[in-house]
């Protein structure tokens, strides 16, 4: 986090929002660049006077629904082409494929809620609800709800925290962990019950 904000202390307002956006993007498309780091990093910066928090919180928060809405957008598009190649169709089958489809119509609002906070799954969830046709307006809505929650508060603590970024950095990860578990049961959750009811919808 350390080189990041030594990278970014180096340019002006415009520029510091222009590389907080186009990072975030890249988290999106699923980039090794942690997310809550760069948010972390927005705070300190509205922290330091280098930039403001309304247009940072704006620009966070359009970055991360626009990187989401760029996975979904490919799933959509070119999601079951890919799945239709060879080496995929051995993985991914007519059935399996179906079984998805019919877990987003049931619990498509709460799995795409909660995927956003779990790291690791985020894009794959993404892009799974656009190769399946997921309704673009209700991903967005509670794609958008849950980064209403987690986008301002992440980057608040790191306006709140100043000085000691590192420390909360650090902490974050494991808060992160702990919610990534939280999130992800639960999504496992909703695949359990969906694959069973797909099962007993198959067996009448």
């Amino acid at each position: 986090m350390e080189h990041l904000i030594n990278f970014l202390g180096g340019y002006s307002a415009h520029i510091i929002y222009f590389l907080i956006f186009f990072f975030l993007i890249l988290c999106g498309l699923g980039f090794p660049v942690p997310e809550d780091i760069i948010l972390l990093t927005t705070g300190y910066f509205v922290y330091t006077g280098d930039i403001h928090l309304l247009p940072a919180l704006v620009i966070t928060y359009s970055a991360v629904l626009g990187g989401d809405t760029i996975i979904y957008m490919i799933g959509k598009i070119w999601g079951l082409n890919i799945l239709k190649k060879k080496f995929f169709r051995r993985i991914f089958s007519e059935k399996k494929i179906e079984i998805v489809r019919h877990h987003f119509n049931l619990y498509g609002n709460k799995t795409i809620f909660f995927a956003r906070f779990v790291v690791g799954i985020r894009s794959v969830t993404f892009w799974s609800a656009g190769v399946v046709g997921f309704p673009y307006w209700k991903f967005i809505l509670y794609d958008g709800l849950a980064a209403i929650i987690s986008v301002p508060v992440i980057v608040y603590l790191g306006y709140f925290f100043g000085e000691n970024i590192e420390y909360l950095a650090k902490n974050m990860r494991k808060a992160e962990f702990a919610l990534s578990i939280v999130g992800g049961l639960a999504i496992l959750f909703l695949i359990y019950y969906s694959v069973k009811r797909f099962k007993k919808r198959e067996s009448t």
